[in-house]
């Protein structure tokens, strides 16, 4: 997954509970808006957690 979909599943939960009622598009547009105006370091943990997701995949490809 890329950073930018590990930070949406975190947020997005939390995301539809401060405006319930919103549809799936409202909530990526928040979710999205958020993202957009973070700094790389605040993206930093979730680009972590895709670098290391990348290197699962790829040692999983190699015993495939």
């Amino acid at each position: 997954l890329s950073a930018y979909m590990w930070y949406l599943t975190q947020v997005r939960p939390d995301t539809m509970k401060v405006y319930p009622g919103s549809t799936v598009g409202q909530i990526s547009r928040l979710c999205a808006d958020r993202w957009n105006t973070m700094t790389h370091e605040e993206q930093g943990p979730w680009k972590i957690k895709a670098q290391a997701d990348k290197m699962r995949y790829a040692r999983e490809m190699q015993v495939y």
